[in-house]
């Protein structure tokens, strides 16, 4: 992914500036970048404003929201933990993995852990370690750009 991407959260605060040292810095190799997260999208994207410009309808994202809740929320205790983020973000990747007819390479278990917990972090806003619906219906709304990006019309080139 391009320079200046980042994780999950919508809200996240932005890559270092030139000249400032970010995380990544201690990762690098000269000639290499640091592994970039799991789930990217650029610092400066509203996500919102990303899902109309795909043409995905408020509808269709409080439809999708509902169902995604329903499916994950396995214990019905009104919150999303990390291991029922887990399982939905597998389900998504898998899904994705399928469509695209194995073009898109999974995670490792490593990456798929980090990729986690990252998700958490950046979406639990008020850090009480589990995600309530609204927390939740970012994440939801960052598969569909995902998902929507990944999906190529027939007869397009």
């Amino acid at each position: 992914p391009p320079d200046g991407f980042m994780g999950c959260g919508a809200s996240a605060k932005p890559t270092a500036q030139p000249g400032e040292k970010s995380e990544g810095d201690a990762n690098e190799t000269k000639g290499q970048a640091a592994p970039r997260k799991l789930m990217e999208i650029p610092a400066e994207v509203d996500i919102d404003k990303a899902l109309e410009a795909l043409g995905i309808t408020e509808s269709q994202i409080a439809e999708a929201c509902k169902v995604a809740w329903q499916e994950t929320d396995n214990d019905n205790n009104g919150y999303i933990d990390k291991q029922e983020l887990g399982e939905c973000l597998d389900r998504v990747l898998s899904q994705i993995q399928q469509n695209q007819k194995n073009l898109v390479e999974l995670p490792d278990k490593k990456a798929r852990e980090q990729g986690i917990e990252d998700a958490m972090r950046d979406l639990d806003k008020n850090g009480n370690g589990q995600l309530e619906k609204e927390e939740f219906f970012v994440f939801v709304k960052m598969m569909l750009i995902m998902v929507k990006s990944l999906v190529v019309p027939h007869g397009s080139s």
